[in-house]
């Protein structure tokens, strides 16, 4: 049994990689590697994504009154996952879309994430948008990624 279940496994390992199945370790990694920096749409997501106005202290409240705060700019934050097995990625070029209440979208913006993203890590982030003025929803997407060693 224990040699037909082995037979089994070395067929589907010839099946599922032809000849080169047999290579040693570190050649099957430096394949799996070589594929994986080819497709950083597929290995990169974007998660929990918010935006939020940057809002600093005009006038500081007291007993009887609130603070009056001025709206200075834009920022998102979110967390970035890279779901590859080995490759290793940097500086993210992001598109953000702008929707409105109905749905339609105002505005797209490309922005570079600054980061290193390891195999199998998740980063928060933070960057300083430009988001108009009547945006309801914004949504996130990589356009490409940096492969490095």
């Amino acid at each position: 049994m224990r040699y037909l279940t082995t037979l089994l496994f070395f067929a589907l390992l010839f099946v599922l990689f032809g000849c080169d199945s047999f290579d040693n370790e570190s050649k099957l990694r430096d394949k799996l590697e070589r594929i994986e920096s080819t497709i950083p749409k597929e290995k990169i997501s974007i998660k929990n994504l918010k935006s939020e106005a940057n809002r600093s202290v005009v006038e500081r409240g007291g007993f009887f009154k609130s603070p009056i705060y001025k709206i200075d700019g834009y920022h998102m934050s979110g967390l970035i996952n890279n779901s590859s097995l080995l490759a290793h990625f940097k500086d993210f070029k992001l598109e953000l879309t702008y929707y409105s209440k109905t749905g339609t979208i105002i505005d797209t913006e490309t922005v570079v994430l600054y980061e290193n993203l390891n195999p199998q890590e998740s980063k928060n982030f933070k960057i300083k948008i430009n988001s108009p003025e009547d945006t309801h929803e914004s949504k996130a997407s990589v356009l490409e990624a940096t492969y490095f060693n």
